[in-house]
């Protein structure tokens, strides 16, 4: 099924508007590269400006953070987001539906993320929100499930993983050897964490084969 199709799915999923003060959540998780973006794009899409996104991404620990703690080089992997703030910025926004407020968004082409660079409106009543770990099961990350109304988990092979990393670095302009090094020392060790360590999720969408609840 294409993302459209998955993201149909999805919003037949979602309540219509009604008089709730509260916004309703939608969490995507999978492992990198399995398309999250792409589905929670169409997701807001297929919602028609009812949905605002929230990219777990966007609080990555910034890089100067990362290298006083020795992280930098496993940037990406579950220790180095800021789990707090992303938690309080979700439960703000779920928590009253009359507030506007901007948000982080992750600028891939830099590598960090820019703040108050988009804008959670007021007639948003739906939160999008996608990243590799909503659903781990150990450390800070199951604080987070009562904040979440709805789970997907894109169901995806590693092998296509591994294939779309490489990609992925290779149309950035790495050289051969670093996006080796890049994919091998932190990507699919990340990727190999989100396989086993996720909970089950309330819909499965799976990559070229019919979805499930």
């Amino acid at each position: 099924m294409s993302p459209e199709a998955h993201a149909r799915l999805i919003a037949s999923a979602i309540p219509n508007p009604g008089p709730e003060t509260t916004r309703y959540v939608v969490a995507i998780a999978g492992p990198p590269a399995a398309g999250k973006s792409t589905l929670a794009e169409a997701v807001v899409q297929q919602l028609g400006g009812r949905a605002g996104v929230l990219g777990m991404d966007a609080f990555h620990f910034d890089n100067q953070i990362l290298e006083a703690r020795g992280q930098l080089a496993r940037k990406g992997s579950p220790q180095t987001f800021d789990v707090a703030s992303y938690a309080m910025t979700l439960a703000t926004l779920r928590q009253d539906r009359s507030l506007e407020l901007s948000v982080p968004v992750f600028d891939r082409s830099l590598e960090v993320s820019r703040n108050c660079a988009s804008l959670i409106r007021v007639d948003q009543d739906v939160i999008v929100t996608e990243g590799n770990y909503l659903l781990l099961r150990d450390g800070p990350w199951p604080s987070l499930r009562p904040l979440f109304d709805l789970t997907v988990w894109i169901d995806i092979s590693m092998d296509t993983v591994e294939d779309r990393i490489v990609q992925r670095w290779e149309s950035a302009g790495f050289e051969d050897v670093e996006v080796r090094r890049r994919v091998e020392e932190n990507d699919l060790p990340n990727a190999r964490v989100v396989h086993t360590g996720s909970v089950e999720a309330d819909l499965v969408v799976r990559t070229n084969l019919e979805s499930s609840s």
